[in-house]
């Protein structure tokens, strides 16, 4: 190894290198499957080789050292103590001289107003409030020495040993306590002796230089995506430190004299400036406000909005200038004379796809979260059992890493682009923009339009190219495309190839190579991309009437040298066989025929939104069942009685119309629907088609899975299988004649696609669709529609500037930082803190007992009451009628388990008041099994239908101080579950009935028991057993079906949450 590594060019720096975070794996527990470990295997060596088992190369004399002269120039590896010294010592030396370079010895004179220096030679708290960045000590030599004495003296071998131990088996302690896996960045987990040295130099050169840490409040919220260290990682190590973007600005204002608000008088103009450029106040807007009297008031260093761009426009820059260029398109119609050929005046807009890059990757808000190395994530040191999310676990990364030179840093380019409207009712303006990320970046920032981690490359031209007849009009439009695209991604060719040095986001330089890896776009897109018709597939071969089956040999790949030889060839007069075979197009060169280590075939990813939600769901399944209820019952009103009937639940769409006559469906909408899609069809379809129905809701859930394992992947590829199996049912009724669609056939790729790149979810449709609103839509909305793409640029640049600006401030002003922070803590109503919460105080009044009968349909308080306090403290305690409960309307969860760490999930016990509009709320709920003896069984995250019962929460309260339990506490009615070992085969969920009381009386009443609220897992959605009857619903009254009915499914396709939990 030792060799190995001596290529690559710092490998004693801090490893920040790590797995995702998102859907992890159960925790080993009583009550949940067995508890995994994951280990990182080596993509040097390409083997299950673990991490920790590599040689130690700082112990000197051992069998792996080896002698050598003394290594002055490079940092290369070090293989024993004299050269890892040195190695150190040169490390330091050149950050040193670098500081002497960019803060010579000087007391900032620049600033007046900065002299005030200590004795000590620091910048005293009394001088400049401008300069909060400190300089290197005038003693850093003398410390400097004392620092590699102290290194290697020696002195506290046993000492450091002892702690590193101790500090392991406290570890190991706190993870037995805990029983739950987290995710989260830990020191703890280095056990190895070499990364627990590595973690103490980096500690120590961090404070000789003083560094400021920079960080975005607003990052605090993005999920870590890192579990364990990574020891060894020769790919993409650092080349050197340099100086976060945000300091470079600091110290350049400090050399110019200037203030950190300059150009304006303090950070609380600016935060008045920014506030009127996020919300896109216009122009004139701005004018008149600057202009009002009190504003005037407080002499402002702009006295109109013309005054107020300039100094936009001298914010630092935020990214990489827009150049235009224009092009003239000549046709092949000829003008009214016939003496000359239309033309079109064209426009592409963009910005260096480099510098672009540097953007992202250099961004400081999230650079501590950036991954630069490939990790294969095996679970339970599981070599079959193989964890996909993001995509630095997939193949693709690990395979072009394997190809490159050592020390290389993969920098895997994410595109997408979709045109868009501009203009809603009239007008016809369009845009297609093209947007950019890195995969670097972990998914869960990605998805975020506020974190930057997105941003805008280029506006294609979208003409109308009246110049050419109707029929030609398509053809070339897509080969504008082809050499538009070109022109944008040129700069990708050389530094695929040659590398290219960047500052990275985390503080150090590393030689990387921008490849493209995946590309985001809708099917006609994607055809384009491609280079072949619309009606065949852009990943293989497949002939066209062959789309709707599902053979047991895939068809053959496309190759992309092939067909873009084919493409030009054709281009220049000579049609091959293969071009006809693969149904290609005239598009003429493609963009990517040059791009080095670029298969586009496979960059083409899923496109769950509509592919699934829309295509193969919507347009097809659902328009073919309803086909069948129509021909059987003259009408589709069923359907909507149905879906009107559901039991409401905070996170599913109550769609009181019913879903037959909506127009214009969203993404959204479809998601909703699938969640009772099945159950609602149950009983109004042929009992051979729910088989069909269950097969591709499964499909599309296991498809947006955001982690994958090799069983998840079997279960989509089994979905698939069920549905290709059952699907001729539709051709029996005659609903269908064959299945020759592009979206049914894109299902059989999504597995080799998320092996290829990771889990689909990180690569929708979805995402470029939200861009629009930002980048498009309000940027057009910002201009005067005269010249709009040069004001849409000009007001997107000055928006980055803003933003870029405020993060810069935020590291300068703590007081701004946190009043910031504050602010968005207002606004954020949703709770942060894990487990169940209550209001402080209800916004109730006192309850008394006597009243639950009445107010809330509790029968059995009193008997629940003294029953809980006998199971739970072993006392017969009654309660008075008189007594008064402080009852509260919901209560809400942060659940943070295997499966999420982010979902909120409220649980609702509100009766309707008198003489008030809103329905009752009492929601169902799963709640753990365990023994009340063993409060831990009953409070850790449970997994399983087995480790629950089901309840509907009638009543959440607090009982009076004298009773001595102070956390909340829940009345439900009890539900029970007729299966625990299977779920029922038509609906594909577990059967549900209500349990009652019998009386001698006949009065059956429902079964009621108190548990605490810490007792619930989570909240469920019970939907009712129709069978073939559907009930009546009148819109204008209220239908408690959970009332109606006693016989329920356990819908598990509420939400990806529910989904998983029920299948573990």
């Amino acid at each position: 190894m030792a060799d190995a590594a001596s290529n690559t060019s710092m490998p004693d720096l801090p490893d920040t290198h790590f797995h995702s975070e998102g859907a992890h794996i159960p925790p080993d527990a009583t009550d949940s499957p067995a508890g995994p470990s994951e280990k990182h295997v080596s993509p040097s060596i390409l083997s299950d080789q673990v991490y920790d088992d590599l040689p130690n190369p700082l112990v000197s004399g051992g069998a792996e050292a080896m002698p050598g002269p003394l290594i002055e120039a490079p940092y290369g590896m070090a293989t024993n103590e004299e050269e890892l010294r040195a190695s150190i010592k040169k490390i330091l030396e050149d950050m040193v001289s670098r500081n002497k370079v960019t803060n010579p010895e000087r007391a900032h004179s620049s600033s007046p107003a900065s002299s005030n220096i200590n004795a000590d030679g620091d910048i005293s708290t009394k001088s400049d409030r401008y300069v909060t960045m400190r300089r290197l000590p005038d003693n850093v030599d003398t410390v400097l020495s004392e620092f590699l004495s102290h290194l290697f003296g020696g002195e506290n071998d046993d000492t450091s040993s002892e702690q590193g131990d101790t500090s392991s088996e406290q570890d190991e302690e706190e993870d037995v306590a805990d029983k739950t896996f987290r995710d989260t960045r830990s020191e703890s987990d280095a056990e190895s002796t070499n990364d627990r040295f590595y973690t103490a130099v980096n500690s120590s050169i961090n404070d000789l230089t003083e560094r400021v840490a920079v960080e975005s409040e607003t990052m605090g919220s993005v999920d870590t995506p890192a579990t364990d260290v990574i020891v060894d990682a020769p790919w993409g190590n650092p080349l050197r430190w340099s100086q976060p973007a945000l300091e470079r600005i600091h110290q350049e204002r400090i050399a110019a004299g200037r203030a950190p608000d300059w150009p304006f008088a303090d950070y609380l103009e600016f935060e008045f400036v920014k506030w009127m450029v996020v919300n896109d106040i216009s122009q004139t807007a701005r004018d008149k406000l600057i202009k009002l009297p009190i504003v005037e008031r407080c002499q402002l260093s702009f006295s109109s909005n013309y005054a107020l761009n300039k100094l936009l426009d001298k914010l630092p820059a935020a990214g990489p200038r827009w150049q235009r260029i224009q092009r003239t398109i000549t046709g092949t119609i000829k003008d009214a004379k016939g003496t000359k050929f239309l033309t079109e005046e064209i426009e592409i807009w963009v910005r260096d796809i480099i510098d672009v890059i540097r953007e992202l990757i250099g961004n400081a808000s999230y650079g501590q979260k950036l991954v630069f190395v490939p990790q294969r994530v095996e679970i339970n040191g599981d070599p079959s059992n193989r964890k996909i999310d993001e995509m630095w676990t997939a193949d693709w990364w690990m395979r072009i890493q394997a190809s490159l030179p050592p020390g290389a840093t993969v920098v895997p380019i994410i595109l997408s682009s979709d045109a868009t409207q501009l203009t809603n009712f009239s007008g016809g303006k369009s845009a297609w923009p093209v947007y950019i990320s890195i995969g670097n970046i972990p998914k869960a920032i990605r998805a975020k339009v506020s974190t930057y981690s997105t941003l805008l490359l280029a506006y294609l031209p979208v003409p109308k190219f009246d110049c050419f007849p109707a029929k030609e009009r398509g053809d070339q439009k897509a080969r504008l495309f082809h050499e538009s695209m070109e022109e944008i991604l040129r700069p990708l060719v050389q530094a695929g190839k040659a590398g290219v040095e960047m500052n990275c986001g985390d503080g150090y330089v590393r030689h990387c190579y921008p490849i493209l890896a995946a590309y985001i776009a809708d099917n006609p897109e994607q055809t384009m991309i491609a280079g072949c018709r619309r009606n065949l597939c852009h990943r293989c071969t497949v002939q066209r009437d062959k789309r709707g089956d599902l053979p047991e040999t895939p068809p053959p790949p496309r190759i992309p040298d092939h067909t873009a030889v084919a493409l030009e060839a054709h281009d220049h007069g000579h049609t091959s066989a293969l071009f006809d075979k693969q149904g290609l197009k005239p598009f003429g060169k493609p963009f990517w025929a040059d791009l080095p280590h670029t298969n586009i075939f496979s960059c083409l990813t899923p496109d769950i939104l509509h592919q699934l939600h829309k295509g193969v769901f919507k347009d097809h399944l659902m328009d073919w069942c309803l086909k069948l209820i129509k021909r059987a019952n003259g009408s589709s009103d069923d359907v909507d009685y149905r879906f009107k009937a559901m039991p409401l639940h905070s996170v599913l769409r109550h769609f009181s119309s019913g879903v037959t006559k909506l127009k214009q469906t969203t993404a959204n909408e479809h998601r909703e629907m699938q969640k009772v899609f099945i159950p609602v069809m149950a009983g109004l379809v042929p009992e051979d088609v729910l088989p069909v129905i269950l097969a591709v809701i499964d499909f599309i859930h296991f498809a947006r899975l955001p982690v994958h394992t090799p069983g998840t992947l079997a279960l989509l590829d089994d979905a698939l299988n069920r549905f290709h199996e059952n699907k001729n049912v539709f051709i029996k009724y005659d609903v269908r004649t064959d299945f020759n669609i592009n979206k049914i056939h894109a299902m059989s790729h999504y597995v080799e696609a998320i092996l290829e790149l990771g889990a689909a979810d990180a690569y929708n449709t979805e995402t470029p669709e939200r861009l629009h609103i930002e980048f498009a839509k309000r940027a057009y909305k910002a201009t005067n529609r005269k010249d709009f793409f040069n004001q849409m640029t000009t007001y997107l640049e000055r928006r980055e500037r803003v933003a870029k600006f405020d993060a810069y401030l935020q590291t300068i002003y703590p007081e701004y930082a946190t009043q910031d922070t504050e602010l968005e803590k207002d606004l954020d109503s949703e709770p942060s803190a894990l487990g169940w919460r209550v209001a402080k105080k209800s916004p109730l009044p006192l309850v008394p007992v006597s009243l639950l009968p009445q107010a809330y349909r509790i029968n059995w308080f009193g008997y629940c009451f003294t029953e809980f306090f006998r199971s739970h403290y072993g006392q017969d305690i009654e309660i008075g009628n008189n007594d008064y409960l402080e009852v509260f309307p919901k209560a809400t969860q942060v659940i943070n388990d295997v499966f999420t760490s982010t979902l909120i999930d409220l649980v609702h016990a509100s009766p309707t008041r008198p003489g008030g509009s809103s329905a009752s709320k009492f929601d169902t709920v799963l709640i753990r099994r365990g023994n009340a003896s063993k409060e831990d069984q009953l409070t850790k995250p449970s997994y399983g239908i087995k480790s629950h019962y089901i309840g509907r929460v009638r009543l959440i309260f607090k009982l009076p101080p004298h009773y001595g339990i102070l956390e909340p506490l829940v009345l439900v009615q009890l539900f029970r579950i007729t299966s625990y070992s299977r779920q029922n085969k038509r609906v594909g969920m577990f059967k549900v009935l209500r349990e009652r009381y019998s009386s001698a009386d006949g009065n059956r009443t429902y079964q009621e028991r108190i548990v605490p609220l810490s007792y619930i897992r989570r909240t469920c959605h019970l939907v009712p057993e129709f069978g073939d009857e559907t009930p009546i619903i009148d819109s204008n009254t209220t239908f408690d079906s959970l009332e109606e009915y006693n016989s329920f499914y356990l819908n598990s396709y509420l939400d990806l949450h529910s989904f998983q939990l029920l299948l573990s």
